[in-house]
Formats: structure tokens, C-alpha cells, sequence
């Protein structure tokens, strides 16, 4: 009934290495938003490092979600964790706004 592809998703995105790195991205990604705040509040501007970390940390969070969206298909947007995924939906699209207003800046 399923695709190899979903059921290679679905292993993927439950494994406990992909949740392990993900939540491991979260945290380093949460460190560098306080390093980057504090540093533009002593020097004004970013740097190149936090616009690359930013836009590497964007980047994992977007194939993060883009394999659970593949692996869930329904149950992503109907399932139990609907308002979770709603949420990481959220904060995925205002990083990439936010990435693409500051290449305009």
C-alpha cells in the first residue's frame, strides 16, 4: 500500500539518530539566536558566520519537515500531532522569510 520511498521516510524520521540530530540542530540553532542577538547588540550588524549558520540551521529544519510531511502524508496536517506540525510548518516558513530579507538587506 505504501511506497518504498514513504516506508524509507517513515524509518527515517523515526529513527532515534534523526530525532537525536534534529533536537541537537534545535539547541545549536537556539545557542547561535543568543550569540547572534547579543553580538548585533554590541557591533549593529550580522556577521557572515550567523547568516550561514542561519541558513544551514533552515535548511536541516526544511528536510526535517519536508520527510516527515513524506512519511506522515495525512496524518501530518489530520493526525494527533496536527498543531505540532502546524507550529514547525510555521517557524520553518518565517526562518526562510526571514533569510530572505536579510539577503535583500
Amino acid at each position: 500500500r505504501f511506497s518504498l520511498m514513504h516506508r524509507v521516510l517513515a524509518a527515517v524520521v523515526e529513527h532515534n539518530a534523526f530525532i537525536t540530530f534534529i533536537t541537537g540542530t534545535i539547541i545549536v540553532n537556539s545557542l547561535l539566536m543568543v550569540a547572534e542577538v547579543h553580538y548585533e547588540a554590541i557591533d549593529g550588524a550580522p556577521t557572515s558566520f550567523f547568516i550561514i549558520s542561519d541558513l544551514i540551521c533552515t535548511g536541516i529544519f526544511t528536510i526535517e519537515l519536508s520527510a516527515r510531511i513524506g512519511a506522515e502524508r495525512k496524518r501530518f496536517a489530520l493526525g494527533g500531532n496536527r498543531i505540532w506540525n502546524l507550529f514547525d510548518l510555521v517557524l520553518v516558513l518565517v526562518s526562510w522569510l526571514e533569510v530572505a530579507i536579510t539577503q535583500m538587506t
